[in-house]
């Protein structure tokens, strides 16, 4: 499902009643199926726009197409009183046991998880929590999936290694992602569209038209992206 941004004010008061306004009249619109990277300085109201979609905060204007949302935040939200099966098996409560049984396992297997299904919260390392956070998201019956920031914590070998499961997810099912982050090369391997927020307005927006699969971020054609990213990012 694409998901259309009309008109989109939000603003913020201080507690010393000081306003900061984060986005006027702002629009936008996310393809149906497709990945977009939301890249920009820190403070440009990036989190915002995902808070915004995913209706954890108000707003003025109009949000189309976000009514039902899976969510990955920075820190792993897992409950920690429920095993890893369990805390998939939470966003499926409407699920008849079989396929409710086979959606989980499916999902295990693409991260590479199947082992700990029994484990706890507490006896997972950073990354082992992070797995199963993208594992749950797209176990639940959501077209949409909103990632803020999924990888900052992760050292370069488990982002890689995360990123190709969160790669091979969407080859499995394809849904309209949104996912916040900081690092151009994040972007360029996973996203189909890639936009750069500043001062709330999109002040650069380019598709990326390698197919994910196999893309060479090395490679010429990234590479000219990149370059425009950054250029656009330090504006």
């Amino acid at each position: 499902m694409s998901i259309t941004v009309k008109k989109l004010s939000k603003r913020y008061l201080s507690a010393d009643g000081k306003e900061t306004v984060v986005f006027k009249d702002f629009s936008a619109e996310f393809q149906d199926g497709k990945v977009t990277a939301v890249l920009g300085p820190s403070g440009v109201g990036k989190s915002t726009l995902l808070n915004c979609i995913g209706r954890l905060t108000s707003y003025d204007g109009e949000i189309i197409g976000a009514d039902e949302v899976a969510y990955v935040f920075q820190d792993d939200r897992l409950i920690p009183h429920k095993t890893v099966y369990g805390n998939i098996e939470f966003t499926l409560p409407e699920t008849s046991k079989e396929e409710k049984a086979a959606r989980i396992k499916n999902v295990l297997e693409t991260v590479e998880m199947t082992d700990k299904a029994s484990a706890f919260p507490d006896e997972l390392s950073g990354g082992q929590k992070k797995r199963v956070s993208l594992a749950r998201a797209f176990a639940a019956k959501k077209n949409v999936i909103l990632l803020d920031e999924p990888f900052s914590s992760l050292d370069l070998a488990l982002k890689s290694r995360i990123s190709a499961d969160f790669a091979a997810m969407l080859e499995y099912e394809p849904k309209t992602v949104i996912f916040v982050t900081h690092d151009v090369d994040e972007a360029l391997t996973l996203a189909d569209e890639i936009l750069v927020l500043n001062r709330g307005e999109i002040s650069f927006k380019i598709s990326v038209e390698e197919p994910r699969k196999g893309r060479d971020i090395a490679g010429k054609r990234c590479n000219e992206v990149r370059k425009k990213l950054y250029e656009a990012i330090l504006v």
